[in-house]
């Protein structure tokens, strides 16, 4: 079998499985549980954090300098990853509003860790466009908002000064064409989401977080008159919120019938119930 064939036979293969799954789920009853999120940020055993103004300047010429819309991003940052980082509750959050001399605090300051970063390359302009119109005597013109900025964020050990993560975001935005300049948007409104996203990502990667799954419990497939009648009392336990009985109906079903679709909704039920290893152990 060449390389091609054996390639397209692998993706029509998932293709079925997929087709199968949906069919076998379509309808079907949901369960949802609280799943436990661990760091992915190491932060080396730290109880405290601050999070640095982040600073501002441009490292290419050619872009346009909005020294107050550059503030306006950089009090944006610091307040969310604060009210971000103090609802987690996983860190003492020490209030920093100043940049230390020299950029960077001394190492026996009051927190273990800190945020800090820079925004550079912003550009905030209105693009005024000439549209063709019918009165070809007259010149008519829309108007739209283009922003680009990137920002680099780092989680910095304060005592060892080793950086514990570090990314950059480049955010590039534009507004709609708006036949009157005063109607454009601000150009904050144009990439706050972004911003938003990248805070999120980043307090989420720093403090374990819980968060809820939802999954799709798989429909009966067997004809058999005993086993539809067994997977519907199930089904009606797990929609009555009684996971514990009806991962044991369906666990029943399972180890009498060998139904694929009750030891898989058996498993989903172990896991919703806390009982991971015993959950994996099924699923294999």
């Amino acid at each position: 079998m060449n390389k091609l064939t054996h390639h397209n036979l692998i993706s029509s293969l998932w293709i079925l499985l997929v087709f199968i799954l949906l069919s076998l789920t379509s309808c079907a009853t949901s369960i949802r549980f609280p799943v436990d999120r661990p760091a992915e940020i190491d932060s080396k055993g730290a109880n405290s954090i601050a999070v640095l103004p982040f600073s501002s300047g441009n490292m290419l010429p050619f872009y346009f300098n909005h020294s107050s819309d550059s503030k306006v991003i950089v009090n944006y940052i610091q307040e969310q990853f604060q009210n971000k980082l103090l609802r987690s509750g996983f860190f003492t959050l020490v209030s920093a509003q100043e940049l230390p001399k020299g950029g960077k605090p001394s190492k026996d300051a009051a927190y273990d860790i800190y945020i800090h970063g820079n925004i550079y390359n912003f550009s905030n302009f209105v693009e005024k466009i000439l549209v063709e119109s019918q009165d070809k005597k007259k010149k008519e013109y829309v108007f739209k908002r283009k922003v680009t900025l990137s920002v680099k964020y780092q989680v910095i050990h304060t005592r060892t000064e080793e950086v514990l993560y570090t990314t950059t975001q480049h955010i590039e935005e534009e507004s709609g064409e708006y036949t009157h300049a005063s109607d454009i948007p601000n150009f904050f409104s144009l990439v706050e989401y972004d911003l938003n996203s990248r805070i999120n990502s980043i307090v989420k990667k720093l403090a374990p977080y819980t968060t809820t799954r939802k999954v799709a419990l798989l429909k009966n497939k067997s004809k058999d008159e005993a086993t539809k009648e067994a997977m519907k009392t199930a089904q009606q336990l797990t929609k009555e919120g009684l996971y514990p009985l009806a991962q044991r109906a369906y666990m029943d079903i399972y180890e009498q019938q060998g139904l694929f679709e009750a030891g898989y909704n058996a498993a989903l039920l172990l896991e919703a119930t806390g009982q991971l290893q015993k959950a994996e152990e099924l699923m294999s």
